[in-house]
């Protein structure tokens, strides 16, 4: 499916990493749900190695897939610092408007 080899591992924090993670925004950036997360490089692991909590944000598996699918369609264009800025970009504003969502629903039933 990547382009690119796969690296296997993601050092010894990651465990501790994406708890942290999680625990900082549980929920899906791009659904809501709080169920089956996994944490998602935005700039592939397997590209960068950066574990930064600035590249990793919680995905449902299913929105996971979906990301990683899209990723690997435009991987072969090249991944440079635009198209860093631009995937980072478009996750983090659909993460914060679903986090805008998610309170609005929780003052609706206050």
């Amino acid at each position: 499916m990547c382009r690119t080899e796969r690296t296997t591992g993601r050092g010894s924090q990651w465990n501790k990493t994406r708890r942290e993670v999680i625990r900082s925004t549980p929920f899906c950036a791009l659904c809501g749900t709080t169920k089956q997360l996994q944490v998602h490089h935005i700039i592939p692991f397997r590209l960068t190695g950066d574990n930064s909590k600035a590249n990793l944000v919680p995905l449902c598996v299913k929105h996971h897939k979906t990301v990683e699918m899209l990723f690997v369609g435009t991987e072969g264009f090249g991944i440079g610092p635009i198209e860093q800025e631009m995937w980072q970009g478009m996750l983090r504003e659909r993460q914060f408007a679903t986090l805008m969502n998610l309170r609005d629903l929780k003052n609706a039933n206050i």
